[in-house]
C-alpha cells in the first residue's frame, strides 16, 4: 500500500500510521477526499482548471459535467478580451440580439449561478469559435495506490489536514479518542477558510483599486 503525503500527515497526528488498530486505510482516504469536496465547496477555484471551450452554434453554450460551475470566460483564443455583462443589461440595450449574425469573435458573456454550466455569448457564435474558460472541476474518483494525488491547489494541504482529523475524530463510537479534538480540528479549519478568504482580499486587483 502506498500512502500519499496527506495521508501519511493525516495518520501521523492520529498516532495511528503502522497499525491501524482505530482507523482504517479506507476511513483515511474517505475523510481526505470528503476534505477535499468541503473546500471545493467554499472555495470553487480551489480546483481551477482553464479549458479551450468550442463553442456551438448560436448564443447558448454549457460546460461538461466535470465540472460544477463556470468561474470567468475571460477571452477569445485569439486573445481579444471578453466582457462579463449582465443578461438583463443587454436584453434592455437590444432586444433582439439574439437574432444577429453569428460571428467567429465572442464581445461579452452572461452566465448566472443558478445554471452554474451554462452561459450564453454575444454575438451569437459560429460553431467552431474557440474561448477560453475558467471553471470549477468536479473532484474524480480517486484510486489512491496509482494517484494519490487530489486536484486542488497544494496550498490548501493544511486545510484538507485539519478538515480530515475533524471527521475521524468525530467518529461516533467506543474507538473514538477525544471529540473535543474533533470540534478544534474544525475550528481549525474554519479558520483556516477565513483567512485565505481574507488574504485573498487583501491582495485582490478589485481592492487595490478601490484604495487609490
Amino acid at each position: 500500500m502506498r500512502f500519499s503525503l496527506l495521508e501519511t500527515l493525516v495518520a501521523t497526528v492520529l498516532d495511528d500510521l503502522d497499525d491501524h488498530l482505530v482507523y482504517s486505510t479506507d476511513n483515511l482516504q474517505n475523510a481526505i477526499t470528503e476534505a477535499e469536496v468541503a473546500i471545493v465547496a467554499l472555495r470553487p477555484d480551489a480546483s481551477l482548471e482553464v479549458q479551450n471551450y468550442i463553442c456551438v452554434s448560436g448564443v447558448a453554450q454549457k460546460i461538461a459535467s466535470t465540472y460544477n460551475r463556470i468561474l470567468g470566460i475571460p477571452r477569445n483564443k485569439n486573445g481579444r478580451a471578453i466582457r462579463l455583462v449582465q443578461r438583463e443589461s443587454l436584453d434592455a440595450a437590444n432586444p433582439n440580439w439574439v437574432t444577429i449574425a453569428a460571428s467567429a469573435v465572442i464581445k461579452e458573456v452572461m452566465f448566472d449561478d443558478r445554471a452554474p454550466l451554462e452561459f450564453f455569448v454575444y454575438p451569437p457564435a459560429k460553431a467552431g469559435v474557440e474561448i477560453e474558460v475558467h471553471a470549477s472541476k468536479n473532484q474524480p474518483i480517486y484510486d489512491f495506490n496509482t494517484n494519490p494525488n487530489l486536484i486542488i491547489n497544494d496550498i490548501y494541504k493544511p486545510h484538507v489536514i485539519e478538515y480530515a482529523l475533524y471527521r475521524l475524530f468525530s467518529r461516533d463510537g467506543d474507538n473514538t479518542p477525544n471529540p473535543q479534538r474533533a470540534m478544534n480540528h474544525l475550528a481549525n479549519f474554519q479558520n483556516l477558510m477565513g483567512l485565505k478568504i481574507q488574504s485573498d482580499q487583501g491582495i485582490s486587483i478589485k481592492n487595490k483599486t478601490d484604495q487609490r
